[in-house]
């Protein structure tokens, strides 16, 4: 959990909902026609196809998520291609229009290898950079994730609260949009697939640095759901809310 009044008091561990699924209303997300997206159009959404909780209409000095290193993968030999990915990440927007980012999470593919390793980027005005992190592997162990505003345009990324990126000098003061959850690389659409990741708790820190339990709930973004019309396994996603601290989405 990372929910406390201060930044800097972190309270290291694993946040669940009380009691089972079924207790908890979740909300599966369709499209009226086949091959549709669907969602809040203000959430981010872009070149690759994706899956994602969104949380905007607040300016955020911190965004944070935990998920398991849960089973996601390329087929063989289409990670080769140098930009091809599946991954489970948490993406921070600044500046105006909202355009530029800092992500940081888990992916399969990298750099055209053949690797399941953490990570962390950034965009701004075309030009990108960051880094591959720790490999790892599939294993079930979970881990937290964070982007933080840390003044004077400066933005970190860190995972398991350590930090391991940092981008200095006009990305923006604060963010104005987040998003969490599954992004696959479109050109590969077909050769990706992820398990079940559930994304709990969603938090977010205000310009006070006071954190907020809980995203809007409902705010989404998701490209191709499956079982609508001709969208099926393996061109489809999923995504579901379980109120506005929990997304869970896969690729079967």
């Amino acid at each position: 959990m990372r929910l406390a009044s201060s930044r800097w008091w972190r309270i290291v561990g694993s946040c669940a909902l009380t009691g089972s699924l079924s207790s908890v209303v979740g909300v599966t997300l369709f499209p009226p026609v086949s091959g549709a997206s669907l969602g809040t159009t203000t959430c981010p959404h872009g070149k690759n196809y994706e899956s994602t909780a969104c949380f905007y209409g607040k300016v955020q000095y911190g965004d944070f998520t935990e998920f398991h290193n849960n089973y996601m993968h390329i087929t063989a030999t289409k990670w080769k291609t140098v930009t091809a990915h599946v991954n489970q990440s948490l993406w921070a927007y600044s500046t105006s229009p909202c355009t530029y980012w800092m992500e940081i999470g888990l992916t399969d593919g990298f750099k055209g290898n053949n690797v399941y390793t953490w990570y962390w980027a950034y965009q701004r005005s075309g030009k990108s950079g960051g880094g591959k992190l720790t490999s790892t592997t599939w294993n079930g162990t979970n881990h937290t994730y964070e982007v933080l505003y840390n003044g004077n345009r400066t933005y970190g990324t860190y995972l398991d609260f350590t930090h391991v990126g940092t981008f200095v000098s006009t990305l923006g003061y604060g963010t104005c949009k987040a998003s969490a959850g599954l992004e696959a690389y479109k050109n590969q659409f077909g050769y990706e697939f992820a398990t079940t990741f559930t994304l709990n708790p969603l938090q977010w820190e205000d310009t006070g640095g006071t954190w907020h339990s809980g995203w809007t709930a409902k705010m989404y973004w998701l490209d191709y759901p499956c079982s609508i019309g001709t969208n099926k396994p393996p061109y489809c996603m999923n995504g579901t809310y379980y109120g506005a601290n929990q997304w869970s989405d896969n690729k079967p």
